[in-house]
């Protein structure tokens, strides 16, 4: 924890402030230091002890471990862009590798929609159990409110001719979920993208939407951390950001560390304000590059807009090498 608090006073001269996040992990963060909104740390940023999540069916598949958890690395990052505080409807996503495995938001019948946070912390609670059990499954998470269930989650191999096809709960239970095709295609593209420069050193430009933003990674080899490791950073880092308007801008340095791997952490440390989006981002590609490569190791990450280097930022083990990252010692 010193060296961690060590990390913090190199980009900032304000006192950190450690967070607890009974659904994932601790966060170290700093201060806002954007004087233009007084937004500091989001109120809700703990989940209510009146929401729960729990298996309501559990799967007798094994999906395969890449494919379920870039599913949910999808889900979490597509939930951080909307408003925390606002509602949404039933919703699905799709992803693919070696086969394709879909997760999906559905809701019990009459009920059109559901506000986002409820989806957030059922997110952030199906995926500290999938860490705990280090396996993925097929599986039906209930949504509860006050030991009520108020809709689910469902984590499901999809065979490809359904690609684009409504699950079967959608139905079941009264709303149907959207096709699954547009997210099927962003995926793939940003697949693509990361596979573009394969190696230690990579830059990937989005394909898609805002193409002035691009996320370089430098992989430390001789600092190896197993997939999972990886992923409770990235599940992590995504619940977290959910909770911050997304285009809100914020030069907050952040250090967290997962309850279920003490010794790994996921630092980022900005040098200007940047949108709380880009840090989601920024997180979910880097799920999307170490499984598309099958890079499984310590890493350093540059945010850059317009060519401008915005913030740095590392996954590692252990206490950060020297180099890592910029004016870091520890």
């Amino acid at each position: 924890m010193q060296a961690l608090l060590l990390l913090l006073a190199a980009s900032c001269s304000t006192t950190a402030i450690p967070l607890s996040d009974a659904a994932s992990g601790t966060f170290l963060v700093s201060p806002n230091t954007n004087a233009t909104t007084g937004l500091g740390v989001p109120e809700h940023r703990s989940i209510d002890p009146r929401f729960g999540g729990h298996v309501a069916n559990p799967g007798s598949q094994i999906l395969d471990t890449d494919t379920g958890l870039l599913a949910m690395t999808q889900m979490m990052y597509q939930l951080s862009l909307k408003d925390f505080n606002g509602i949404m409807a039933a919703a699905a996503w799709v992803s693919g590798t070696s086969e394709l495995v879909s997760v999906e938001i559905r809701l019990l019948p009459g009920r059109f929609f559901i506000p986002v946070r409820y989806a957030v912390w059922g997110a952030q609670l199906l995926s500290r159990h999938m860490l705990l059990h280090r396996e993925v499954r097929n599986v039906v998470w209930a949504l509860t409110w006050d030991r009520t269930v108020i809709g689910s989650i469902w984590l499901e191999r999809r065979p490809p001719a359904q690609l684009g096809v409504t699950g079967s709960g959608g139905a079941d239970e009264g709303n149907p979920v959207p096709s699954t095709d547009a997210s099927f295609r962003m995926e793939s593209q940003l697949r693509a993208a990361a596979a573009a420069v394969p190696g230690d050193e990579t830059t990937i430009r989005l394909p898609l939407r805002d193409d002035r933003v691009t996320v370089q990674y430098r992989m430390i080899r001789n600092k190896p951390m197993t997939e999972w490791e990886l992923f409770a950073n990235i599940f992590g880092v995504l619940g977290f950001v959910s909770s911050f308007p997304p285009r809100e801008k914020s030069r907050q340095t952040w250090v967290y560390t997962p309850n279920t791997f003490p010794e790994t952490h996921f630092s980022y440390l900005p040098e200007r304000d940047m949108e709380y989006q880009w840090r989601a981002l920024a997180a979910y590609l880097t799920g999307l590059h170490i499984v598309q490569n099958q890079l499984f190791f310590s890493l350093a990450l540059t945010i850059k807009l317009d060519g401008e280097v915005v913030c740095k930022g590392a996954i590692y083990k252990g206490n950060v090498a020297p180099g890592l990252l910029p004016g870091s010692t520890v």
